[in-house]
């Protein structure tokens, strides 16, 4: 995303924020609908990863939600990341 000025940089990172703590496709569905945004791609770390230096969050559940949704397909994966994109 990209954004002008401080009251947008709020929004995208309390948004972002918000995304990288979902455990699922749709908390992250429900996130990105709060800033109008309709990605074609999500890109989803694997591993353990922290937010912004605090809770560290564990892929697995994320990953398996975006697999199991008949609303997003996986585009790509290698050892460190996986991304889906959505279907039509």
């Amino acid at each position: 995303m990209e954004w002008r000025g401080p009251d947008a940089y709020e929004t995208q990172l309390t948004t972002f924020e918000a995304l990288s703590r979902c455990d699922g496709v749709d908390c992250v569905e429900r996130e990105l609908s709060r800033v109008d945004a309709d990605p074609d791609y999500v890109y989803l770390p694997k591993g353990a990863y922290t937010v912004r230096g605090e809770s560290a969050v564990t892929f697995g559940s994320l990953d398996r939600s975006f697999a199991a949704s008949t609303d997003w397909e996986c585009a790509y994966e290698n050892d460190g990341v996986v991304v889906y994109r959505a279907v039509e």
